[in-house]
């Protein structure tokens, strides 16, 4: 069973659970947290978006953030994005305020395999409170609870 943090998980199948009612082998990885600083105390923290070795999970699922901090997506193939969520429906689009990375699907690659850097799409932290997300794609979030979150409580 693969790893995601304890709070993302139980929301992807309540997600799943609601759309069940209302409309009637995966694999682990082992990848290393991207986090750099810069003199102004800013960091950056880079998440892996549908990677060869987990393509239906963001890598890591879960990171914590100071405002001000920036959240670098990295996309993999095949076709994936970034979208906020509330807690209680984690594979719709959160009310209110919502970030929407767009779509990526054009991809430099070859026989599956990313060629050249990865595309990415940056989300400023501007408060410390748990921000959800989740990807569109189809099966990534109901079938593959492809969720993540930031500042986990």
């Amino acid at each position: 069973m693969m790893f995601v943090s304890r709070l993302t998980w139980p929301l992807a199948w309540l997600a799943l659970a609601t759309i069940t009612v209302a409309a009637g082998s995966s694999t682990a990885a082992t990848v290393t947290t991207t986090t750099s600083s810069s003199s102004t105390g800013i960091s950056t923290h880079t998440i892996q978006v549908g990677p060869k070795s987990n393509p239906h999970q963001f890598v890591p699922a879960n990171i914590t953030a100071n405002v001000g901090d920036v959240v670098v997506f990295e996309f993999y193939p095949t076709n994936h994005s970034v979208v906020k969520a509330d807690y209680l429906a984690p594979c719709v689009p959160a009310s209110g305020n919502i970030f929407y990375s767009g779509a990526f699907e054009d991809f430099n690659e070859h026989d599956g395999q990313l060629v050249g850097p990865a595309p990415t799409w940056s989300l400023r932290v501007n408060d410390t409170k748990p921000t959800f997300f989740y990807c569109t794609a189809i099966d990534s979030c109901l079938k593959n609870g492809m969720v993540g979150v930031i500042n986990e409580v």
